[in-house]
């Protein structure tokens, strides 16, 4: 509500209340509501000008998240070599540090073929518009 509408409706009351009180007061019972018109009429364009104002637009939607669900053989973890136990050889530490080492370059590798299938499965979806 604008503060001008405050003050003018502030206005009105008081102004009406001293025209209901003074008329009232003098016994003037045919003449009552005649002055009463004027102000009637400057509640009504006050409450018309609320009328007048235009909401501004909302803003327009984002556009929808693009969901692309990664194929299972990406998703699913793989077991980590076997640590060597007990009494182990250097070749068990070797044979288990080259496992290892095949074990987490796997990991990358998977880590790289879901980025790609996300950016290509994001440029199919903003490329058709969905």
């Amino acid at each position: 509500m604008p503060i001008e509408l405050i003050f003018y409706m502030a206005l009105f009351i008081v102004c009406g209340g001293l025209q209901v009180y003074f008329t009232w007061s003098l016994n003037q019972w045919p003449a009552r509501w005649v002055p009463l018109v004027p102000w009637l009429l400057v509640l009504a364009l006050m409450l018309l000008t609320g009328c007048e104002s235009v909401p501004e637009r909302p803003p327009p939607p984002d556009p929808a998240p693009v969901v692309c669900t990664l194929p299972a053989g990406l998703t699913e973890q793989r077991t980590e070599p076997v640590r060597p136990a007990g009494d182990y050889t250097q070749r068990d530490v070797a044979t288990y540090v080259t496992s290892l080492h095949a074990w987490g370059a796997e990991g990358w590798r998977r880590l790289a073929a879901a980025n790609q299938y996300s950016r290509a499965c994001e440029a199919r979806h903003t490329s058709t518009g969905d």
